[in-house]
């Protein structure tokens, strides 16, 4: 007689669900040149389509629809942020979002991933690593046009609120967070040992540490994020409300030092 063995990690998403979502995250990264990807969105019934293949736990009927892949995001930022669980434990959201001052973004970082690594077990650790591996191949392969020099890639700002419960007084240090969640993305690899996607670097020396790799540009991001706080700057976080599209703009002026919030429903 089989026995069936259940982990506490389990409860967070079905094993239909999550194998739903894997076919969801290999999408994605076959089409990680799309520009917008969990920024942009367009078609709402192709994106509640996929939502709801995820939730029922069937394969996404992705095909060749036109738009398919920034659906498809933004479907799994709505399934995401829709579980019963957070999918970023609480303790290692209280570690990033904590003060912790004079402590570096890539020491909070892989602290968090020692966290993630102890406490995370199951379906969760499963579908966490699964994300953060898309997130990595994502801020490796995306075109030049979706990253600026001020703020490298816009992915760990605009999935804050995906894996961060942000209170406004979380907001006012947006950069500190974000840093620190660029640097959990590059130290993922090699922290949780998820399977690296060879076809980035296919020339790369086999005794590098592929988390190396890019590590230097990775670190410039965190760096970019970190800094430059005297600088006015409006940045958008991302989120969707329900089936409308909303994107909301979530303005910092140091001085004077006012937050500024605008939601703009989208076509």
């Amino acid at each position: 007689m089989s026995v069936k063995t259940y982990s506490a990690g389990d409860e967070i998403i079905s094993k239909k669900s999550l194998i739903a979502v894997k076919e969801s995250i290999n999408f994605l990264k076959q089409h990680s040149r799309e520009e917008g990807l969990f920024r942009r969105v367009g078609r709402r019934d192709v994106r509640r389509r996929i939502l709801s293949a995820m939730t029922r736990g069937e394969k996404p009927q992705l095909g060749d629809i036109n738009g398919a892949a920034l659906e498809c995001a933004a479907a799994l930022q709505l399934f995401l942020s829709r579980l019963k669980v957070p999918v970023m434990p609480r303790n290692v959201q209280q570690l990033i979002l904590a003060e912790n001052p004079g402590v570096s973004p890539r020491t909070v970082a892989r602290d968090a991933l020692g966290l993630i690594r102890q406490d995370v077990n199951g379906r969760h650790g499963e579908l966490l690593c699964d994300l953060l591996g898309l997130l990595r191949h994502l801020t490796l392969a995306a075109p030049p046009s979706e990253c600026s020099e001020l703020r490298g890639s816009p992915l760990p700002v605009a999935l804050l609120p995906v894996f961060f419960a942000l209170t406004p007084a979380d907001l006012v240090k947006w950069r500190q967070v974000a840093a620190r969640f660029s640097e959990l993305i590059n130290e993922a690899p090699a922290r949780l040992r998820l399977n690296y996607n060879e076809t980035l670097h296919p020339a790369r020396d086999s005794s590098v540490d592929p988390t190396e790799v890019e590590g230097s540009r990775m670190r410039g991001e965190v760096d970019r994020l970190s800094g430059n706080r005297d600088l006015s700057l409006c940045y958008p976080v991302t989120g969707l409300a329900g089936e409308r599209n909303v994107c909301e703009y979530i303005a910092f002026m140091v001085q004077p030092r006012v937050q500024v919030r605008l939601a703009i429903e989208l076509p």
